[in-house]
């Protein structure tokens, strides 16, 4: 009986035979659907991304970039960000966001050569090259003060030479060397001065002077700071009387003051000191030694003008006792500076010293032209 219901007839195993064909049939259309869509999507996609890259900038290709042309030569492409007046912010493709003088660069739109100008800033031509192939534009007469400041780090020197040679009724021979080290930080001034001064008339030497100093001041606020002056003449050719008086001077200053004036043009501080005096007698008659304390003022000024002028003027006032005019002395220092280029410049110095509270001390007054060389 189970037997006989499980047969089928004929001709449902036909209906069922076709149902299956249909049903394989349809599943292999569908797959085959499948794959000629993922065959089309594979193309657009790498149609699209074809397009892309042909619309995007080569990395190789300077033609479909903007390019920042600068004075020195140099060819940065990227993109603009900003331009004005003064500044072009461009957007680097090697170097991120830079920030350079409008004098100094201008911008290339994308798809024009290099050898066509912006029309919308001004052309910055490179510098011409001197015969051994560096820039002589600015930046090389700057650079050399560059490479010397960098072997004294944070430290700026000067030297300075004056020299006159003069033939008539007496032949007279001046020569003044100056060397000056000066390191500024935030709130500390330090300066390191080195001076030789010879004169020599008919044979006679008149002057042979050598002055070791220095200086430190450090701003405790923006108007109170104390200093410390050290400084040391050794006068090789001093007269007392007509007679050899050769002395070795040692000058220790310690004192406070204020900043009057403290500008980018103009700078005023006044103060004062207390000074201990040594002076070492070094001639075979006489080789006594004097020391004393004598109290003084002082005035600092420093102005720079236009045309890179700067000019600098120290003076003290001394008084061994209050209000006795008698012990009286005073010196004052001045500078009228011209820079000629970042390394050279001239100078017109006046120093006068009067009444000096030891009496070996010789009074002097000078006038010096001086040519400089600045490092």
């Amino acid at each position: 009986m189970n037997l006989e219901k499980r047969r089928m007839s004929p001709e449902q195993q036909m209906h069922n035979h076709v149902r299956g064909t249909s049903m394989l049939t349809i599943i292999g259309a569908a797959v085959s659907a499948g794959r000629g869509l993922c065959f089309l999507g594979s193309m657009a996609m790498g149609v699209a991304i074809s397009c892309a890259a042909d619309g995007a900038p080569q990395p190789g290709l300077e033609g479909g970039w903007e390019v920042l042309a600068c004075r020195n030569g140099d060819r940065l492409k990227g993109h603009l960000l900003e331009r004005t007046g003064k500044r072009i912010v461009f957007q680097s493709e090697r170097f991120g966001k830079i920030t350079v003088a409008a004098s100094e660069a201008t911008v290339v739109p994308a798809g024009r050569g290099l050898g066509e100008p912006d029309r919308g800033a001004a052309t910055v031509q490179p510098p011409p090259l001197s015969g051994d192939g560096a820039s002589s534009g600015p930046r090389a007469t700057a650079a050399p003060a560059r490479q010397r400041r960098g072997l004294l780090g944070a430290w700026k020197g000067r030297l300075a030479f004056s020299t006159e040679l003069v033939s008539d009724s007496k032949d007279r021979t001046a020569t003044s060397v100056d060397l000056r080290l000066q390191r500024k930080g935030t709130v500390d001034d330090v300066q390191v001065n080195a001076r030789y001064n010879f004169n020599e008339a008919a044979g006679t030497t008149t002057s042979d002077v050598v002055i070791l100093g220095g200086s430190w001041r450090r701003d405790l606020s923006r108007r109170i700071f104390p200093q410390y002056r050290p400084t040391a003449e050794w006068n090789r050719a001093a007269f007392t009387n007509h007679m050899p008086s050769d002395y070795l001077l040692s000058q220790q200053e310690v004192g406070a003051g204020v900043t009057a004036l403290n500008g980018e043009g103009a700078q005023l501080r006044l103060g004062g000191s207390e000074n201990l005096f040594d002076v070492w007698n070094l001639t075979e008659a006489d080789s006594s030694h004097t020391s004393m304390m004598v109290n003084s003022v002082f005035l600092e000024a420093e102005w720079k003008i236009p045309w890179r002028f700067t000019v600098t003027e120290r003076g003290v006032w001394y008084n061994r006792y209050p209000f006795d005019d008698a012990d009286a002395g005073w010196e004052n220092y001045a500078d009228i500076n011209k820079k000629l280029t970042d390394t050279m410049d001239i100078t017109i110095r006046h120093e006068i010293r009067r009444n000096n509270p030891n009496e070996r001390v010789q009074d002097y007054s000078r006038l010096r032209l001086l040519f400089g060389l600045d490092f």
